[in-house]
C-alpha cells in the first residue's frame, strides 16, 4: 500500500460526513439539534439519514434555513443528498420539528467524498449507486481500507459492497479516490474514535472523548498525517491535540490505529516584532539605560538627553520616575552599533505602577 503526501486532512476533516453527518464546529446539544442526509422529501417534510436512524424533520413556514449562496432559502431549495444541521425539539421518537436549518449541499461534499452501492467495476474504476445518482471512482492511487480485513486492496471489493470514497473530483466529474473504505457509514463509524490527546505512552495515544477515555496503539504500519509536517510519526503528535483515527477495537477494550490524524491543527501564535519597538518589563536601571525583559529576550535600551517620557499622572515624567517592574513601550531606532536609542519611553495607564 503506497501513500504519497495524500490530502489525509481532508479524508479524516470529512470522514464524519461519511458517518451520515456534517462536520460541524461544535458537537450538538442531544435532544434540541438533529443532523444527517437528507433521503427523501415529501412535501415540507425531510426524510434524513442520521447517526442514530432514520428520521423525520417536519418544516413549516415559520422555520428558518441557511444554505450558502442563496438568499432568502426555503425547504423548495433542499436537495436529496444534502446535509442538515437542524434545530428544534422531537414531536416524538421519529419526527423531529424543526426551527432552524442549516443545509450544506451534497454536491459540494461529493467533490471530495462519494459513498454507495458498488454496482459494477471496470479495471480500477467503481461504480457507484448514490443518491446523487450514478458516480465513478477511480482507484488507482487509492489505499484501501476495510473492517477485520489485513492489507486489503481492490480485489476485495465485490459487486453489492457499501463503499466510502474520500478523494477529489477531477475535470471529468469522478472521483479520483485516495481513500477507498469497504464498509457502510455504520460499520465506519464503528471504527472510528475522536478525540484531545492527553497522554503519549509509548506507541500508546492516550484520548478522551466523547464516550471517556481511550487508548490508541499505533505500530510500524500506522499511517499519520499532521498538518504542515512532512512524513510525520507518532513523534509529531502532541498533548493537546484533536486527532481522528481509523482501525480496528481490540478485545481488550484498546484501539488499534491504522490511520491517526490531527484534525485541527494548534494555532500559530502571530508575533509580531517591530523594529522601531522595544515592549517588556524593566529588570534593571542604569544611569542612561533601561534592561527590559521582551518575549524575545533581554533587551538594553539607551536613554538619550531629547527621549520623552510619558507616565500617566506624573507631571514633566523622567528617567527617574521609571521603576523596576514597570511594562514599557519604547519607540526609537537603532544607532550604527545596533543599540536601541528611545525617542519616546511610556508606561501604558492600565499598567502603570504606583
Amino acid at each position: 500500500m503506497k501513500l504519497k503526501k495524500i490530502v489525509l486532512s481532508l479524508v479524516l476533516a470529512t470522514l464524519v460526513l461519511s458517518l451520515g453527518s456534517v462536520v460541524w464546529a461544535a458537537e450538538p446539544e442531544q435532544g434540541r439539534f438533529l443532523r444527517g442526509q437528507v433521503t427523501d422529501i415529501e412535501g415540507t417534510t425531510l426524510m434524513v439519514k442520521t447517526p442514530e436512524g432514520e428520521r423525520k424533520v417536519t418544516t413549516s413556514h415559520e422555520t428558518r434555513f441557511r444554505i450558502r449562496g442563496i438568499e432568502d432559502p426555503t425547504v423548495a431549495d433542499v436537495k436529496v443528498g444534502d446535509y442538515i444541521l437542524a434545530r428544534g425539539k422531537p414531536d416524538s421518537i421519529e419526527t423531529f420539528a424543526a426551527q432552524a436549518i442549516l443545509v450544506v449541499s451534497g454536491q459540494r461534499v461529493e467533490r471530495f467524498i462519494v459513498q454507495g452501492t458498488v454496482s459494477d467495476i471496470e479495471d480500477t474504476t467503481l461504480v457507484l449507486d448514490t443518491l446523487q445518482g450514478e458516480k465513478q471512482v477511480t482507484t488507482d492511487e487509492a489505499i484501501f481500507w476495510a473492517p477485520d480485513v489485513e492489507n486489503p486492496s481492490l480485489a476485495d471489493v465485490q459487486v453489492g459492497d457499501q463503499v466510502v470514497a474520500l478523494g477529489r473530483t477531477d475535470e471529468d466529474g469522478n472521483l479520483a479516490a485516495k481513500l477507498v473504505a469497504i464498509a457502510s457509514a455504520e460499520e465506519l463509524r464503528e471504527h472510528a474514535v475522536r478525540g484531545r490527546v492527553t497522554a503519549v505512552e509509548g506507541q500508546t495515544l492516550i484520548i478522551t472523548t466523547r464516550e471517556g477515555e481511550k487508548e490508541v496503539v499505533t505500530t510500524s504500519e500506522t499511517y499519520f498525517h499532521v498538518p504542515n509536517v512532512e512524513e510525520p510519526g507518532l513523534e509529531d503528535i502532541e498533548v493537546g491535540r484533536i486527532i481522528t483515527a481509523l482501525g480496528q477495537k481490540n478485545d481488550d477494550g484498546t484501539f488499534t490505529g491504522q490511520i491517526v490524524a490531527v484534525v485541527r491543527a494548534r494555532p500559530r501564535r502571530k508575533i509580531i516584532v517591530r523594529r522601531n519597538m522595544v515592549r517588556g518589563d524593566v529588570t534593571a536601571i542604569g544611569d542612561m539605560t533601561l534592561t527590559v525583559e521582551t518575549r524575545q529576550g533581554k533587551k538594553t535600551i539607551l536613554i538619550v538627553e531629547n527621549t520623552r517620557f510619558r507616565i500617566p499622572g506624573v507631571e514633566d515624567p523622567s528617567l527617574e520616575d521609571i521603576k523596576e517592574g514597570d511594562r514599557i513601550i519604547a519607540l526609537g531606532r537603532r544607532n550604527e552599533d545596533g543599540d536601541f536609542v528611545a525617542r519616546v519611553v511610556g508606561v501604558p495607564k492600565r499598567l502603570a505602577l504606583t
